[in-house]
């Protein structure tokens, strides 16, 4: 396993608490802050970045094999959304 060295600034008790839980667990202090993200993330999962209809057009044409006639559909869309905005492509 690569390790990344870090520094964080925590508070006196939080210092406390991972002392007594790498006693407790027997484990290095760093071990301690590894074990309880991980389960802070398996709890709560990360939201994924919401993808722009762009990154989605892209993603849909690359990976899941959108169809050509989706594809003109959503060039249209964008086209007809672009020019009710007064925006136009040079």
């Amino acid at each position: 396993m690569a390790v990344t060295k870090v520094t964080y600034s925590l508070k006196p008790e939080t210092v406390g608490r991972v002392q007594e839980l790498a006693t407790l667990w027997n484990v290095p202090k760093s071990e301690v802050i590894r074990r309880v993200i991980d389960k802070a993330v398996l709890d709560e999962p990360i939201p994924a970045k919401k993808e722009t209809p762009l990154e989605i057009f892209m993603r849909l044409q690359t990976k899941d094999g959108i169809s050509r006639e989706a594809a003109e559909k959503f060039n249209a869309e964008v086209r007809r959304t672009r020019n009710a905005s007064g925006r136009k492509r040079g």
